[in-house]
């Protein structure tokens, strides 16, 4: 997909040096914030960007104009309603960011793209806020923009392919270096991978860690249930069967109730649920439903738990 018009939202210091960025990438911007004195210090410090520019002799003055009549600032989030791609870049608090969300959510096209700058919190969890996940993603510049030349970038759970190849090309045609956060949860880059599995982790943790494999799982003996009686059902289909929310409400009253004896619910759990795929209820958990509404076909896993899960190109998973 072609971007040519971009909204920043939040004119503070970090907004302010990207939307710089995309306007010397030849892009179109439009930034928006809640009150005009903020907008009018934010152009002010993206004109004396340029301005430096020009005294370094990488501009003309007249290449400063015509950069300078591509931004836009305001405070209706309605003027964003045509643009191709968003940033987000408020402060960083979970609500705060699903509210922008829910907001961009209902004024923007359909075709909108809404990426976060959140350097912590999943892009799957705010994107929760929308009705449209699959045209979420993450777009983290490293601060200041202007000079960072690094980008961290992650696709939700439910980030189609088709946003997630545009913002790999994206994060190349703004002169980034990015780096794949490998799985979307809520910390700072990869140090996911340098964490121990909790005690009595689990299943859940076993694979988001990569430990094991859903076929692995799906292979292992069904036992025995607490009172003796055998297993009908193997793991994956008990959860699915029960409801991943259901489990998640258990695992969480656990932790509350006995701390670090039990284990902490696995990210990639809260992902799932998230997502709304929640088993046998919604049609999508472990296993796609879509053919055997009751019951789970051996092997037929959900599509986007498989690709949550698969190696990555350039990291290790």
């Amino acid at each position: 997909m072609k971007v040519k018009n971009v909204g920043i939202v939040g004119s503070g210091q970090v907004g302010t040096t990207i939307a710089t960025v995309w306007l010397n990438y030849g892009r179109s911007v439009t930034v928006r914030d809640v009150a005009e004195p903020v907008l009018q210090k934010a152009r002010a410090t993206i004109e004396g960007s340029l301005e430096r520019r020009v005294t370094r002799g990488d501009i003309t003055p007249a290449q400063k104009e015509e950069t300078m009549s591509r931004l836009k600032t305001t405070t209706k989030v309605a003027d964003l309603k045509n643009v191709d791609w968003v940033v987000e870049a408020a402060s960083e608090n979970i609500a705060l960011k699903k509210s922008i969300f829910a907001e961009l959510d209902a004024a923007c096209s359909p075709k909108t793209v809404l990426t976060t700058n959140s350097s912590s919190i999943p892009i799957s969890t705010i994107a929760a806020a929308t009705k449209r996940p699959d045209r979420c993603a993450k777009m983290h510049f490293w601060y200041p923009a202007t000079a960072m030349t690094y980008m961290e970038i992650s696709r939700g759970y439910l980030t189609s392919d088709e946003v997630w190849e545009t913002l790999e090309s994206l994060a190349k045609e703004l002169g980034r270096k990015p780096i794949r956060i490998v799985k979307d949860y809520q910390g700072l880059g990869n140090q996911y991978r340098q964490m121990e599995i909790p005690p009595r982790g689990g299943v859940w943790w076993e694979l988001m860690m990569g430990k094991t494999t859903l076929e692995e799982v799906e292979a292992r003996p069904k036992g025995k249930t607490p009172e003796g009686f055998a297993q009908v059902l193997n793991w994956m289909e008990m959860q699915d069967f029960i409801g991943l929310d259901t489990m998640l409400g258990i695992a969480e009253a656990a932790v509350q109730e006995w701390g670090a004896a039990q284990s902490y619910p696995c990210p990639l759990h809260r992902r799932m649920v998230e997502a709304g795929h929640l088993g046998q209820k919604t049609g999508i958990g472990f296993y796609d439903y879509s053919e055997s509404p009751r019951k789970a076909i051996m092997g037929k896993f959900s599509p986007y738990l498989v690709k949550f899960l698969a190696k990555d190109p350039e990291f290790v998973t």
